[in-house]
């Protein structure tokens, strides 16, 4: 009886070396290799001896010496999906958007960015940009990045138009030209009014790397107080005006006032915002006694017919 054995034939492992990390490259501008063309076309200089002088590569001379590379100016690596000048459309699309506060996120470029490779018959492998095409965007024109908008109200957001704009700057320019008010700063004030929450808001901590729930205990107090300021165009403030949440005075009690700055006046409401009335005694009674006696002086607010 015969036997027969197969051997299976095994493979041995090479130890290769490791290759070694490739250096910067494109160490060379445009106007180096433009006069080494010029060196090796007209005075007959060797590609050798014209790639020392100039500090240009040898491969990428003979290729415009031989004309596989035509375009001056161009970026080595892979050609991206979309030419040049349609990501340059799109960026200048967002960055557009971004300013007149309509703008999109990154899904969405990514959505307009499919839709513009559809309409010049390119296309991703998924149908839309990876991530990586994002990470290479954002790369290859470095005046684009997520940031996070500030919330606006719509009817501000309405008036944040270029005309109605101009108009409000010819109104003021108009009525400080009647006044006589263009050249005294210091009798132009500007009035506004913001909410503070009384919530200790937790700053960051150290913390173990790849943590995701933290927590830091806070008073859990939702109360808001309502803080009225006003500045000349000198640079000159008033002492500011508190409103606080409340029926009565007795409302004040909680709040330790005599560490208010110097001659701060105090009111309250229910909302703890400013309400009719309050505005009005704002006016007369902080405002008024603390701009001198000169006359006249402009005040520019919001929500004039409190005042009135």
């Amino acid at each position: 009886m015969l036997c027969i054995r197969i051997m299976a034939k095994t493979k041995k492992k090479v130890d290769r070396p490791s290759r070694p990390k490739r250096g910067k490259h494109c160490q060379w501008s445009e106007s180096s290799m433009s006069v080494a063309i010029q060196a090796v076309r007209a005075h007959n200089m060797s590609q050798r001896q014209a790639c020392k002088t100039f500090s240009v590569p040898r491969m990428t001379l003979q290729s415009r010496l031989s004309g596989k590379i035509i375009d001056v100016g161009v970026k080595a690596g892979r050609r991206t999906v979309l030419p040049p000048e349609c990501e340059e459309k799109l960026v200048d699309y967002a960055v557009n958007r971004a300013a007149m506060g309509i703008g999109f996120g990154r899904k969405q470029l990514l959505g307009y960015a499919a839709n513009l490779a559809r309409k010049h018959h390119v296309k991703f492998k998924s149908g839309i940009p990876s991530l990586c095409w994002w990470r290479g965007m954002k790369k290859r024109h470095n005046r684009i990045s997520l940031r996070q908008p500030e919330g606006t109200a719509a009817v501000r957001h309405q008036c944040m138009e270029k005309s109605k704009v101009l108009k409000y700057f010819d109104t003021v320019k108009s009525v400080l030209k009647e006044n006589e008010l263009a050249d005294k700063p210091h009798l132009i004030w500007n009035m506004d009014e913001t909410g503070l929450q009384l919530n200790h808001r937790p700053g960051k901590v150290v913390a173990k790397k790849g943590s995701k729930y933290l927590h830091r205990r806070t008073s859990g107090n939702h109360e808001t107080i309502t803080i009225i300021a006003v500045i000349n165009a000198a640079g000159r403030s008033i002492p500011p005006h508190v409103i606080v949440k409340g029926k009565t005075r007795r409302s004040l009690l909680s709040f330790q006032s005599e560490d208010a700055p110097e001659d701060t006046t105090w009111s309250w409401s229910d909302s703890g915002w400013t309400k009719q009335g309050i505005a009005l005694l704002w006016f007369t009674e902080s405002f008024l006694p603390a701009i001198g006696h000169e006359r006249p002086q402009v005040l520019i607010l919001d929500g004039v017919s409190d005042c009135e």
